[in-house]
Order: C-alpha cells, then sequence, then structure tokens
C-alpha cells in the first residue's frame, strides 16, 4: 500500500544499527520518489531541532517535526518508542520490531512478565518498570488493522506469532558495506574479538580460560578502526542476547571472520544467525571447555574452518535486495 506521507521516528544524534537501519527505510522510500521523513525523537518528545545527524549525512534523507495524523498517512515507531501511538489515532500505525527484548526496557511493568527469557530476568524487568513512565502496554495494538506490525528477525516473527499478534510482514535489515574490505586470508592473524557491551559475564569466562590467546574488545573505536579489526583477525565470538539480528556478526563475517555464538535471543534461530550448529554453544559454564576447544581449532585451522562460513557470506551479501524487496512488497 502507498501512503501519502511515512514518518519514522529515530532518535536525534545516536549512530547504531538499528538508527542506520531507520535512515536506510527513508533512503530508499525518497529513491523510490515517495515522501518519507526522519523524525527526529530528543529527551522523549519530538525534536525542534531536525538537523539530520552526522553519520547519516550520505543518505538521502529529509526531516520534520509536523507529522500530520492523518488516515493516508503511515508512522513508523521503532519497538522502544511504542508509547508514541497513543499521540495519533488517524494514521497508521508500525510498529517495528528491530529487536524484541529492547522492547521490554519501554514498556508497561505489567508487560515484564511477557519478555522471552528466564523467569529472573522478567522480575528484574519489573523491579526495573517500578518507577517507569512507560504505558504501552503490548495488548493495545492488537486486533486493529491501524496497527501493522515488522519484524527485522525470525526471533520477532516467532514472538509476535506466540503472543497472538496478525497483521504481520517482514522488514528486516542490511549491512552498510562501505568499510568492508577484500578477505586476505594470508594477513590474518590470531585474534579473537568480542563485543563487551553483550554478553560479556559469560565471555569474560571465556576470556579467563584461555590466557594465551589474543582477545580485542570492539569498543570506544571508529568504523573504520572496527573494519581494520575485522579484517586481521580470525574469529569473532558472541554470546550476546541477540535481541534481533545483530550486526557485528554480519560484519565480522563479511570481514573473514569465522563466529562462534550462544543460542540466545535470535542468534537460537537458525535464519537469523545460518551458520553450521557446531560454532553455537549454550551460554553455560559446562560449555567452557568446549567452546575454548573450538576457539584453538579455528585459530589453527582458520583457512579449512573459514569455508563454512562462505553461505552465510552470501546470504548477507544478498539482504539489502530483499530489504528492497520487501519494501516493495509492503509499501507499493
Amino acid at each position: 500500500m502507498r501512503f501519502k506521507n511515512t514518518y519514522v521516528i529515530a532518535p536525534k544524534n545516536y549512530a547504531t544499527g538499528g538508527v542506520e537501519l531507520a535512515h536506510q527505510l527513508v533512503h530508499i522510500l525518497r529513491e523510490k520518489g515517495q515522501n518519507a521523513y526522519i523524525s527526529y525523537v530528543e529527551n522523549g518528545v519530538i525534536s525542534d531541532d531536525q538537523s539530520v545527524t552526522i553519520a547519516y549525512a550520505g543518505y538521502n534523507i529529509a526531516t520534520t517535526d509536523n507529522i500530520e495524523d492523518s488516515d493516508d498517512n503511515m508512522i513508523i515507531l521503532p519497538e522502544v518508542f511504542m508509547d508514541y501511538a497513543y499521540h495519533y489515532n488517524k494514521a497508521s500505525i508500525g510498529m517495528w520490531w528491530m529487536s524484541v527484548d529492547n522492547h521490554f526496557h519501554a514498556c508497561h511493568r505489567n508487560d515484564s512478565f511477557k519478555f522471552p527469557g528466564s523467569f529472573s530476568k522478567r522480575m528484574k524487568l519489573f523491579i526495573q518498570h517500578r518507577n517507569s513512565p512507560f504505558k504501552n502496554k503490548l495488548a493495545d495494538f492488537k486486533n486493529s488493522d491501524r496497527f501493522i506490525h515488522f519484524y527485522q528477525s525470525h526471533y520477532a516473527q516467532h514472538f509476535l506469532y506466540s503472543n497472538g499478534f496478525s497483521n504481520l510482514y517482514p522488514l528486516s535489515d542490511y549491512i552498510n558495506v562501505t568499510f568492508i574490505k577484500p578477505i586476505n586470508t594470508i594477513s590474518k592473524k590470531d585474534i579473537v574479538l568480542y563485543n563487551p557491551a553483550k554478553g560479556y559475564r559469560f565471555t569474560k569466562k571465556i576470556i579467563a580460560a584461555n590466557p594465551d590467546i589474543d582477545f580485542i574488545a570492539i569498543k570506544g573505536m571508529t568504523r573504520e578502526e572496527v573494519a581494520q579489526h575485522m579484517s586481521d583477525a580470525k574469529l569473532y565470538i558472541d554470546f550476546g542476547n541477540f535481541p534481533g539480528k545483530d550486526r557485528l556478526p554480519r560484519e565480522a563475517a563479511l570481514n573473514g571472520c569465522c563466529i562462534i555464538s550462544g543460542k540466545n535471543g535470535a542468534s537460537f534461530f537458525f535464519e537469523d544467525l545460518p551458520i553450521p550448529s557446531a560454532f553455537k554453544f549454550e551460554t553455560k559454564r559446562k560449555n567452557i571447555v568446549k567452546i575454548s576447544a573450538m576457539i584453538k581449532k579455528v585459530l589453527t585451522n582458520y583457512n579449512e574452518l573459514q569455508q563454512q562460513f562462505l553461505d552465510y557470506r552470501n546470504i548477507i551479501m544478498k539482504e539489502e535486495d530483499i530489504f528492497k524487496q520487501e519494501i516493495d512488497s509492503f509499501f507499493d
């Protein structure tokens, strides 16, 4: 369906995978001749300053702080901004589930118990929301043709279907390949990369068990520096919660890294992280020895094992075309 205007809500002055994805959607819609806009949020309200965030100046972006609440318009809300659905009564509302887990940090406290994790995590969320201002409830967004749910991952699709949602459409994402370098297997080093922002409690146990291995945290780096480290490294490990199809594993794979992951969130689903099952482990202490053995195997036999990630790389390279097809299927 084609809308008169499409507005995509995004936080101002943030450069993350999800925020870039919002800009990519607007860029593609505008390239197709549609009226699409970013509307920046700052301090909980639509910002008066709608200048384009510098990191996305290369995209075809228009911005506005004037969202017209009309039944021929669409407003797209990332899963952390669903409270904005209550501000508009006529426009179609697209709930974009770029992540599942992150939504539960910005929802009504009673929805904490719908979090697809352990009971202890649900209780932590419930306590965290003790004085929370968020009012959105999942039940408010069901059984209405005005609410449309876009899912970035099979994990999100499974969550939505499991909770009785309808009006579901795929709207995934793709990797910006600007900083991807040609793979040079000869120059690869015995380096293991990891993201300390996710799953570090378990990852640090892996690091402690392997003091002879060079682990490098992807932290405080420019995009160019991240790309260079990925170009040098043989392996990227990630035992985080995978709230959606995460970008770092894909960027690492495109730069020739092998991948070892947990089985949390989206990484449990082969469709979201399509790597051989031998490289996925449950994040349990009893698996530290097995994970350590696999890390050493990759470093020792990199040239042979990196061939097992060719299919994953090919899938990633096709994601932009798939994303555009999904946009065509819904917005045209």
